[in-house]
C-alpha cells in the first residue's frame, strides 16, 4: 500500500511509442518501439523477456539490452529479438524496415498475453536505376513494330518504383538493327518513360538500352521470328503450388528457321529463371515435336495429359526438349524412345526463353510443335491451348498455328519415366 510492494504477474502489455511512423526502405525508423509490461494493477512489471519480431520481409530489429544468451551476443540485427524489461517495465528496440516500399509490421509478445502490432509506411529510396515496367520480352515478326510501347521506370536501389517526373532518359538500338520512335523522353509523374520499337529485318534477337547519367541502365530485349502464336494472359492452372510461387504465364510462342537449327522462344508475362536456379519463379516444362506429322505414331503429347480441359494437340511427339535443365544450364533433347539425343542451351531474358534445335534431330521439313510450363512441382500453362503450331520446312514459307482433331490416342506415358539406354533419372518429381 506504501507502493513498494513487487509488481505482480504479467498481465498487459501497451503500446508507448514507435506506432504509424514513415520510414525509407532499408532505413531505421527515426523512433525506436516502445512497449511497457503491466501487472493487474498497473504497474511495471521488470525482468519480463519480450520479443519483438518483423513480419517477413519486414526489415531487422536491434537492441542493446537483449535477452542474456540469446544468439551468444547483447547486439542483433534481425528479423527477432527477445528483450528484457527493465526497472519500470518498459522495452524498446530500434526497428530497420525492410526492402519493400509500402505498409511493414512488428509483433511484439510476451508469454501469456495479447500480442501487440506496430505499422510503419516504407517510401522508396533514392532513384538508382532504371528496369522495365512493360514492354520487355516481346515477340513479332522481322520488320514489324511492337504491339507494346518498351516502357522504363525509375527505381530505387531495392527495385521499389521511384515517382520522379522530368528525368530524361535516352534510348538506343543496342543490338539487332531496327529503329526507335524517339530516341529520348522525359518520366512522367510515375517515373516512367517510353518508346516505341521497329524490329530490324533479321531472325533473332532485338536489344534497346534504356539510360540516365545518375542510374544503372536497362536493356530491353525483343525477339524476331517467322511465326508468332500468342496465348492469353492468366489462363494457368494449378491444383497445389505453393501460395508464394509465379505462375508460369506463356503470352507468346514463336519459332523461325535460323539456319541449320529451329529457333524456339517463349514469353512470359512475368520474369522467369532456369529452373536450376530455384526461386519462386524458376520454370520447368517441355517443347514437343511432331516430326513425322504422324499422330498415331511416337509418344503421347504431355500438353493431353495434363490439359484441364478438352481439346488436343493432335501430335503423335518424336521428340522433346528438357526444359528443367541440367547442372550447366543446357537443355536436354530426348526422341520417342525416352533416349537423350542431344543437348541446347537456353538463352534467357527476362520474360524470354530462346534455344535453337538442331535440324539433324529432328529434320528440316513442316513438324508441328506446343509447349507445356510450369514450377517444377506440376505444370500451369501449354501453348496452344488447342491444336499445335505448323511450322513450315526450314526451305519454305512458315505455317501458322492449325487445331487439329483428335485421332488415335497412344497410351501415357507414365510420370513422365524415362527408361531405357541414354536415359535419365528423376523425371516422375517433375511432372
Amino acid at each position: 500500500c506504501d507502493g513498494t510492494d513487487p509488481a505482480g504477474p504479467s498481465a498487459e502489455l501497451m503500446r508507448l511509442a514507435g506506432h504509424n511512423q514513415v520510414g525509407t526502405v532499408g532505413q531505421a525508423l527515426p523512433n525506436p518501439i516502445r512497449v511497457r509490461v503491466l501487472d493487474s494493477d498497473g504497474r511495471g512489471v521488470p525482468g519480463v523477456e519480450v520479443e519483438f519480431a518483423v513480419a517477413e520481409d519486414g526489415g531487422s530489429v536491434t537492441s542493446l539490452t537483449a535477452a542474456p544468451g540469446a544468439a551468444g551476443s547483447t547486439y542483433f540485427l534481425e528479423p527477432s529479438v527477445l528483450v528484457i524489461t527493465d526497472g519500470t517495465g518498459e522495452a524498446q528496440v530500434v526497428w530497420t524496415l525492410g526492402p519493400t516500399a509500402g505498409l511493414q509490421a512488428l509483433v511484439v509478445t510476451v508469454e501469456g498475453i495479447d500480442p501487440l502490432e506496430f505499422s510503419a509506411a516504407a517510401q522508396p529510396g533514392p532513384p538508382a536505376a532504371l528496369e522495365a515496367a512493360d514492354g520487355d520480352g516481346q515477340l513479332a515478326l522481322p520488320g514489324a513494330e511492337l504491339a507494346e510501347a518498351l516502357l522504363a521506370q525509375v527505381v530505387d536501389e531495392f527495385g521499389n518504383s521511384v515517382p520522379i517526373a522530368g528525368l530524361t532518359i535516352s534510348w538506343e538500338v543496342s543490338g539487332g538493327g531496327g529503329s526507335l520512335s524517339t530516341q529520348e523522353s522525359e518520366t512522367d509523374a510515375a517515373g516512367q518513360a517510353g518508346t516505341v520499337l521497329t524490329l530490324g529485318s533479321q531472325i533473332g534477337f532485338n536489344t534497346v538500352t534504356a539510360a540516365h547519367a545518375e542510374l544503372t541502365s536497362f536493356e530491353f530485349s525483343a525477339m524476331a521470328l517467322d511465326l508468332v502464336q500468342s496465348d492469353a494472359a492468366e489462363d494457368t492452372f494449378s491444383s497445389g503450388i505453393s501460395a508464394d510461387a509465379v505462375l508460369p504465364d506463356i503470352l507468346a510462342f514463336g519459332t523461325a528457321w535460323d539456319g541449320d537449327s529451329l529457333i524456339i522462344a517463349l514469353r512470359f508475362k512475368d520474369r522467369v529463371v532456369h529452373a536450376r536456379e530455384g526461386g519462386t519463379n524458376a520454370v520447368a516444362g517441355l517443347v514437343e515435336f511432331d516430326i513425322d506429322l504422324n499422330e498415331g505414331t511416337g509418344l503421347v503429347s504431355q500438353l493431353d495429359r495434363h490439359r484441364p480441359g478438352p481439346g488436343s494437340t493432335g501430335m503423335g511427339v518424336d521428340v522433346l526438349v528438357d526444359l528443367f535443365g541440367d547442372p550447366d544450364g543446357s537443355y536436354v533433347i530426348f526422341d520417342a524412345g525416352q533416349n537423350t539425343i542431344g543437348v541446347t542451351v537456353p538463352d534467357i531474358r527476362g520474360r524470354l526463353i530462346a534455344f535453337g534445335v538442331p535440324a539433324s534431330l529432328i529434320g528440316s521439313d513442316d513438324l508441328r510443335t506446343a509447349a507445356i510450363t510450369g514450377t517444377i512441382p506440376e505444370p500451369t500453362d501449354i501453348v496452344p491451348n488447342d491444336g499445335s503450331v505448323l511450322v513450315g520446312g526450314a526451305g519454305g514459307a512458315p505455317a501458322s498455328s492449325e487445331v487439329v482433331p483428335a485421332g488415335v490416342r497412344l497410351p501415357a506415358w507414365p510420370c513422365w519415366q524415362p527408361a531405357g539406354t541414354g536415359a535419365r533419372e528423376g523425371r516422375c518429381r517433375r511432372w
